[in-house]
C-alpha cells in the first residue's frame, strides 16, 4: 500500500529537529547567564520578566517564586524612571535602537543602586517577541564620578586660588593642552591657543629666548628640572609673570616627547619683589649717605678730640706751670709776710723808741721851758711845739701798754674794761673804787691818748688801738 502522508512526515521530523536545537541553544544560554557575575533577563513586550538569572534574584532581593508569580521590569525600577524606562521600551520594540540605558534600581527591601541596562529585541518572523539584557551594578562607577567630580572641584579651587594653570605641550607636533583655568587668567575662551604657534607670541620678547633655554637645558640634561619665570601679555595687552614649571615624558630611545607642567601668576608676587628691590635701593642709598654723614660726624669728632686733647694737653702744662709759680708765690709770700711783720715790729719798735725819746727828752725840757718864760708870746710858743710833738708821736701810739703812752695799771685796768663795753658805775663796783676816781682815770686816759676836746669816744678809740698790727697789715 503507498503512503501518501510522507512529506508531512518529513517536515515534523524536521521541526522536532529544530526545536531539539531551540531547546539546547537556551540551556546553553541558561547555563552561561547563570555563570555570568551580573543579573541577566529576558521579559517579554509588557516588560513581564520571563527569566532571571540567579545572580539577578541576588542583587535585587527576590526569590525565584516571585519571578514566575508574574514579577515585572517595572517593579525593579523606582516609580520616578517608569515613564522613561516605558518610552525607551517602546522605542526599542519600534526598532529604534536603544542599546543602553540607567535608571535607579529598586531592590525588594526598597534599597536602591544606579543600574546599567544593556539590551537588544528578540524577534520571531521578524515580529519582536521581548527583550533580553543585562543590568550592570554601577555603584562604583558613580563613586569614581562623585570622587572625581569632587577631586576636579578640589582642583578647581586650589588653583583658581593658587592663580596656577595646567599646560600639556606634545614635542612633536607642537599642539598644547591648557586648563580653563590658566586661559581664564590671561582672559583667553576655553577654545583659544590650542598650539605652541598660539602661545609662543603672548611670551614677552625678552623673555622668549631664557624660556626657550631653560627647556633646552632641562631636557638636555643640564638642570634637573625645568623652572622659568616669564612675563606673557594677557588678551588685554597687560603684562603678567609666570612661574612656569614642567616635567618630560620620554620614549623608549631617550626622546622627550611631552611636557607637562603648570603656570602659576606671580604677577603680583613680582610686583612686591621689585618693591622690595627698590625699597633696598633707596634704603642701600640712605644707609650709604648716612654712612657718609657718619664718617664725617666722626672725623669731626675725632679731630675735635685731637684738639680737646691738645688743648688739655697744654692746659695741664699751664696748670703744672701756674702750680710751680703759685707754689714760687706763696714762698715768696711767706718770705714777705715774714719780711713785713719784721719790718712791723722793727717800726713799732722805732716809733715806741721815737715816742718815749720826745716823752723823756724832748718835753720835760719844753715844759720847764714854758715854767720859766715870762713872755705869753713864748708860752704859747712851747704849747704849740708841744701839740705839733703830741700829733706826731700819735700814730706811733697803737697799744694801750706803749710805752709813749704811759698809762698807769690802775689806768690799764680801767680801759680794759671801758673796751669790753662796761659802764663807769659798773666799773666802779668791779674794781671797789670810787665812782669819782674812775672818771678820773677817764679823763687821764683821754689826755694821754689825746683825745681831750675831741668829740671821740673812748672805747671806739680803745677797740681799734687794740686791733692786732698783723691783723691791721693783711686787712
Amino acid at each position: 500500500m503507498r503512503k501518501t502522508n510522507l512529506p508531512e512526515a518529513r517536515d515534523v521530523t524536521s521541526l522536532a529537529a529544530e526545536l531539539d536545537k531551540m531547546k539546547e541553544s537556551e540551556r546553553r544560554f541558561r547555563e552561561l547567564a547563570a555563570l555570568l557575575p551580573e543579573t541577566v533577563f529576558e521579559m517579554d513586550c509588557q516588560g513581564r520578566f520571563t527569566y532571571v538569572n540567579e545572580k539577578g534574584l541576588e542583587q535585587f532581593g527576590y526569590s525565584r517564586e516571585d519571578f514566575e508569580a508574574g514579577a515585572s521590569a517595572f517593579d525593579m525600577i523606582v516609580p520616578e524612571d517608569h515613564q522613561r524606562a516605558g518610552e525607551n521600551l517602546a522605542r526599542a520594540l519600534s526598532g529604534k535602537a536603544v542599546y543602553r540605558s540607567e535608571y535607579t534600581c529598586l531592590r525588594k527591601d526598597g534599597s536602591t543602586f544606579p543600574g546599567l541596562f544593556y539590551t537588544t529585541v528578540r524577534y520571531r518572523d521578524n515580529a519582536p517577541t521581548g527583550v533580553l539584557g543585562i543590568i550592570v551594578d554601577n555603584s562604583h562607577i558613580h563613586a569614581m564620578v562623585s570622587q572625581l567630580r569632587e577631586w576636579e572641584n578640589r582642583y578647581r579651587i586650589a588653583t583658581e586660588a593658587g592663580l596656577t594653570g595646567v599646560w600639556d605641550h606634545d614635542l612633536q607636533s607642537g599642539k598644547m593642552v591648557i586648563d580653563a583655568n590658566l586661559k581664564k587668567l590671561l582672559g583667553f575662551q576655553t577654545d583659544e591657543i590650542a598650539h605652541w604657534d598660539a602661545w609662543k607670541p603672548l611670551i614677552h620678547p625678552d623673555d622668549v629666548a631664557v624660556l626657550m633655554q631653560h627647556s633646552s637645558d632641562y631636557i638636555k640634561g643640564r638642570t634637573p628640572r625645568f623652572e622659568a619665570r616669564v612675563r606673557v601679555v594677557d588678551k588685554l595687552r597687560r603684562v603678567r609673570w609666570l612661574l612656569v614649571r614642567g616635567a618630560a615624558e620620554w620614549d623608549g630611545s631617550g626622546w622627550a616627547q611631552r611636557m607637562i607642567g603648570s603656570a602659576t601668576d606671580i604677577t603680583r608676587l613680582r610686583e612686591v619683589e621689585l618693591a622690595l628691590e627698590q625699597a633696598r635701593e633707596r634704603l642701600e642709598e640712605r644707609v650709604h649717605v648716612r654712612t657718609r654723614e657718619l664718617q664725617e660726624a666722626n672725623e669731626t669728632l675725632r679731630a675735635a678730640i685731637r684738639e680737646k686733647v691738645a688743648s688739655t694737653q697744654s692746659l695741664k702744662r699751664r696748670e703744672a706751670e701756674l702750680k710751680t709759680k703759685t707754689a714760687k708765690l706763696q714762698d715768696l709770700n711767706t718770705a714777705l709776710r715774714f719780711l713785713l711783720k719784721k719790718l712791723d715790729r722793727e717800726k713799732a719798735a722805732t716809733e715806741e723808741k721815737i715816742a718815749a725819746d720826745l716823752r723823756d727828752l724832748v718835753h720835760p725840757y719844753l715844759k720847764k721851758l714854758g715854767k720859766k718864760s715870762n713872755s705869753r708870746e713864748a708860752r704859747a710858743l712851747v704849747t704849740i711845739m708841744e701839740n705839733h710833738l703830741k700829733a706826731i708821736v700819735s700814730p706811733f701810739c697803737r697799744h694801750l701798754t706803749s710805752s709813749a703812752i704811759n698809762l698807769t695799771p690802775a689806768e690799764l685796768n680801767v680801759a680794759s674794761m671801758v673796751k669790753s663795753g662796761q659802764s663807769t658805775r659798773q666799773i666802779a663796783d668791779a674794781l671797789n673804787l670810787a665812782y669819782k676816781t674812775v672818771e678820773t682815770h677817764r679823763l687821764n686816759i683821754r689826755r694821754k691818748l689825746g683825745l681831750t676836746g675831741r668829740g671821740i669816744n673812748l672805747r671806739t678809740c680803745l677797740m681799734f688801738m687794740e686791733k692786732p698790727l698783723d691783723n691791721v697789715r693783711e686787712n
